[in-house]
């Protein structure tokens, strides 16, 4: 099975790949493969300092639309920290995704 496959390689992901992952499970509304979802969400959180802007907003918009809340999975202290840090990269578009994310 292909989510099995992203399981066991989510590891050795880089940021995009972690993100384009994140995103195709959000669009295709895949909610139902949480032990996936968490699986990249750590990885991610791991190398969340690597992420651009669009990575950082493309994953926090994923996350919020797959219904990973702050009280479920404590993901959104880490994207906000690292999104204050490069405030200055974001474009109207990936601030638009993080604050959809954030609301």
């Amino acid at each position: 099975q292909l989510t099995a496959l992203v399981r066991k390689y989510a590891s050795i992901c880089n940021n995009m790949e972690l993100t384009n992952c994140l995103w195709a499970f959000a669009t295709l509304d895949m909610r139902n493969e949480e032990d996936t979802i968490l699986r990249l969400l750590e990885t991610a959180v791991e190398h969340i300092d690597s992420f651009d802007a669009r990575c950082l907003s493309v994953s926090a918009w994923a996350l919020a639309k797959m219904g990973c809340t702050e009280r479920q999975w404590s993901w959104c202290r880490f994207w906000a920290d690292v999104t204050l840090k490069k405030l200055e990269e974001f474009d109207t578009r990936d601030m638009t995704m993080v604050v959809w994310a954030f609301g």
